[in-house]
């Protein structure tokens, strides 16, 4: 049985950098869903800083607890592969991979929902749990696992690797926003795909992940590869940084 001060050890970096995690990726996907409504028929209007500001108390609840189960599922995959196969770094990328797709999945297309719901333009159909799983989770999910596996569970591997183990706080969060910055240049088509099906879904399509890429790239070509990145590149960086100085996958 895990003892308390194991709880404490596990749980506290788990919930800080849940909280911290969530917040800032709220504060710097809404522009992006924006952006990328800009070709469509019905483009949504900037999103300044204020209007975020009032979305955040809404969105924040849900989106850490997401994230809090999110990380909790990312250590017991890492620890289950390390038990089967012997400890390896790349199972912590491969399992942030596998559960964050899903999980990314449904937080990106939260917030596309609740973007578009702040400009009147509430979700067509029903709010049932087969609707949410076929059109928050299910669009662009493919390209959602290769993104994250690359993106932020490249990043935390890699991390330290190039961090001295007993560096400082601060380097060690410098080194993991220089880590996540490349890692996240390196996913950009994959995460504007996801992206894109999830705005489809939200207009009420089923695109299928080859779909959604190649609507992706017609509408923004080469564009695709980098599009967003200056928003993303603040998230993975952020996350990679903040999971490096949290810790929350120790062993």
């Amino acid at each position: 049985m895990t003892s308390p001060t194991r709880r404490q050890d596990v749980l506290l970096p788990l919930a800080t950098s849940s909280i911290a995690c969530s917040a800032s990726l709220i504060e710097l996907t809404i522009p992006q869903v924006v952006r990328l409504s800009q070709p469509t028929a019905t483009p949504l209007p900037t999103t300044g800083l204020a209007a975020r500001l009032a979305l955040l108390p809404r969105l924040v609840g849900p989106q850490t607890a997401l994230t809090f189960v999110q990380f909790g599922l990312i250590r017991e995959l890492r620890d289950g592969m390390d038990r089967l196969r012997g400890p390896h770094p790349l199972h912590l990328s491969l399992s942030y991979g596998l559960v964050s797709g899903p999980c990314r999945s449904a937080a990106y297309n939260l917030l596309i929902a609740g973007t578009y719901e702040h400009h009147g333009r509430a979700s067509p159909g029903d709010g049932s749990f087969t609707r949410f799983w076929r059109t928050k989770v299910v669009p662009g999910l493919f390209w959602s696992v290769l993104r994250d596996s690359g993106s932020v569970g490249g990043g935390i591997v890699v991390a330290p690797y190039v961090i001295p183990r007993d560096a400082a706080p601060p380097i060690k969060f410098v080194g993991g926003l220089g880590c996540g910055a490349c890692c996240g240049l390196a996913t950009q088509l994959f995460h504007n795909a996801a992206l894109t099906a999830g705005r489809m879904a939200e207009a009420g399509a089923r695109p299928g992940n080859v779909e959604a890429m190649r609507v992706c790239l017609a509408e923004h070509g080469l564009g695709a590869l980098y599009l967003n990145y200056p928003y993303r590149v603040a998230v993975i960086a952020l996350w990679t940084g903040i999971l490096t100085v949290a810790d929350p996958f120790r062993r």
